[in-house]
């Protein structure tokens, strides 16, 4: 069953990518700079929908299975249990983005996923 299991997960999680590929394909490989920028743009574009997506089907999943078996009390457990562990998946994600959105206001970061992050080096004297 995990042999299936991981092959299908990974589709599932890469099928985003392969219909948004146009966006982050912009950038180019040339530096490590773009090639961290690429990735941020795959990890924005595709693993975080799909953890809001697997949130919110652990949720309705939940509130199906509640009450769906209202008279049986393991079942209705078993629904708290989803229900809540899909709010806190939720809460967890909403609270991380305003996180991300409060350092990006305070440390007054570039928006444009083209810009090249700027390394910092150190300096060489007497070369």
């Amino acid at each position: 069953m995990k042999k299936k299991f991981l092959p299908l997960l990974s589709i599932i999680v890469l099928l985003p990518q392969v219909t948004f590929a146009d966006v982050c394909s912009a950038l180019a490989n040339d530096t490590f700079s773009d090639l961290v920028g690429k990735s941020i743009c795959i990890i924005n574009k595709t693993l975080i929908p799909f953890g809001f997506a697997l949130a919110m089907v652990i949720f309705i999943y939940g509130v199906v299975g509640y009450v769906a078996k209202g008279d049986d009390e393991e079942a209705r457990k078993k629904g708290r249990e989803f229900i809540m562990w899909g709010i806190i998946g939720i809460f967890m994600m909403v609270s991380i983005f305003g996180f991300v959105k409060l350092l990006d206001n305070t440390l007054k970061l570039p928006n444009d996923p083209t810009t090249p992050i700027e390394i910092p080096e150190a300096p060489v004297y007497g070369g």
